[in-house]
């Protein structure tokens, strides 16, 4: 009886230890599952970005890491989710539909991705997120709102006005906060009306650690937009116009606050771009430099004369406190045809024969720099 106990006993403990050590495994696929996969069933994978995510555990990650923040967001303003939903779907469109999957080779595709991943990541945690509701429009009228869910004082603002099928007209905008209007603004702009949504953006343009405004109010037939721009004003709590409007508009504006500076992209001819660079000098927002390359327009510069460069070149203007001209570095880049690299070097060589007003700095033949000997009173 003892004996056929102990034979019934050892038994069911094998069998427990077995159960125990299959659910141990269980749970530790489980756990090892979860930290490797994103935060989307893989299984349901439709878009090619969606399945490159699961195919690559360092976008996985990152894509981990970006929900996260989201869900933070979520539970920390439940009162605004619905805008923060719809600013995520809106993201999750711009992921898919960006150029990353047009690179060519796998690890590019992936490096792109997971940039844009830690930039969303970054951009939920940051006071300058904006979450906007759906535009209302009725009879002739829109109106929409914004929030800033990541500011203490809860800030947000309203735009309304005119909308006559694809236009909108821009007439008021009133900042809040804290759900009560503080201050309005009477302003004007013309827009798409598709893009009402993505007309408010929450920028730190004078690096003074507040965020400030920018309305887009002007469209173009080609990629270059309009902004105008509100300075947020900590000591009164309110919003002032930045006559900073002609500077700070093309097709993206990039704040650096490591540098504090401002690079302005755009396109400044039918064939041409060019990345221009500003800074604040004693609350002025003043020219550093432009780099543009292709077509050989801009050219009419002091002391080259006829000394015609090549169409391959990437050149950058400085410019000093004053905005006046003090050197151009030039490097190939642009419109490259094979014989690129001769182009620059029979200008090279024609800038060494008669150097009056300036002076070269060559790293070598295709690298080099003109410096001016004096600064030179032009933009171009």
């Amino acid at each position: 009886m003892i004996r056929r106990f102990a034979k019934t006993f050892n038994a069911m403990r094998q069998v427990f230890l077995i159960a125990a050590a299959l659910l141990a495994i269980s749970f530790i696929s489980g756990v090892a599952s979860a930290q490797t996969n994103p935060s989307f069933d893989c299984q349901k994978a439709r878009t090619p970005q969606e399945k490159l995510i699961c195919s690559d555990s360092s976008l996985a990650k990152a894509d981990r890491a970006m929900a996260q923040s989201y869900r933070t967001l979520l539970a920390n303003n439940r009162d605004l989710r619905r805008e923060i939903v719809i600013n995520q779907r809106q993201w999750l469109r711009k992921r898919d539909d960006r150029y990353c999957l047009k690179l060519g080779e796998r690890e590019q595709q992936i490096r792109c991705i997971e940039s844009s991943y830690d930039e969303r990541r970054q951009q939920l945690q940051s006071k300058e997120l904006l979450v906007c509701g759906p535009a209302e429009q009725g009879e002739a009228r829109f109106s929409i709102s914004c929030h800033a869910p990541n500011l203490i004082q809860r800030s947000g603002f309203t735009l309304s006005g005119n909308v006559d099928g694809l236009v909108a007209e821009l007439e008021q905008l009133a900042f809040l906060e804290n759900g009560t209007i503080v201050q309005e603004l009477a302003v004007e702009g013309t827009i798409w009306s598709g893009g009402i949504e993505s007309a408010l953006r929450l920028m730190d343009i004078d690096f003074d650690g507040h965020p400030d405004l920018q309305l887009w109010n002007a469209s173009s037939a080609g990629p270059n937009m309009g902004y105008r721009y509100f300075l947020y004003q900590p000591e009164t709590n309110r919003l002032a116009v930045a006559n900073v409007d002609d500077q700070l508009s093309g097709f993206e504006i990039f704040p650096d606050p490591q540098n504090k500076t401002i690079t302005v992209t755009g396109r400044v001819s039918c064939c041409q771009w060019a990345n221009t660079r500003y800074h604040w000098v004693k609350e002025e927002l003043r020219l550093l430099s432009v780099r543009d390359d292709g077509s050989g327009l801009y050219w009419d510069l002091p002391f080259l004369g006829d000394k015609t460069p090549p169409d391959c070149l990437a050149r950058t203007r400085h410019y000093n406190d004053r905005e006046e001209l003090t050197h151009i570095e030039i490097a190939p880049g642009g419109i490259c045809e094979p014989e690129g690299d001769a182009d620059i070097i029979t200008f090279l060589n024609a800038l060494r024969k008669d150097p009056q007003g300036y002076r070269l700095d060559i790293a070598d033949d295709t690298h080099f720099t003109i410096i001016y000997d004096q600064p030179q009173e032009t933009r171009y």
